[in-house]
């Protein structure tokens, strides 16, 4: 679930959304962007909770402000051979960089034997 403020007082009313997944996104991670909202996540099986790799959504983050009840979300899949673990989404805490900046997801890998 994500709840986005509809207004600048956190206090007041919020819209939510929720998503679903086949996998469980385990350790989800967001960022915020100008062109959406971004999280990725480790995948687990449900049940075995067997690692799957990792996961990446961009959610519409101008159709969730104005609280448009179908706002989507594209989800992306790496699978568990794929290197990448624990990924993180950049994430604008300042002003936000100029208008068609990519926002680019990252993570650490140790190549030493």
């Amino acid at each position: 679930m994500i709840a986005v403020s509809q207004t600048p007082d956190p206090t007041g009313s919020w819209y939510r959304y929720e998503y679903s997944f086949t996998a469980m996104p385990d350790y989800p991670k967001f960022g915020v962007w100008p062109d959406g909202y971004y999280m990725s996540c480790n995948r687990f099986s449900a049940g075995s909770i067997s690692y799957l790799g990792t996961g990446a959504a961009a959610y519409d983050r101008t159709q969730m402000i104005a609280g448009n009840p179908n706002a989507q979300m594209v989800w992306f899949t790496l699978s568990g051979s794929n290197e990448a673990f624990g990924m993180l989404p950049s994430d604008c805490d300042g002003l936000f960089p100029t208008a068609g900046t990519p926002n680019y997801f990252t993570y650490e890998y140790d190549a030493s034997p």
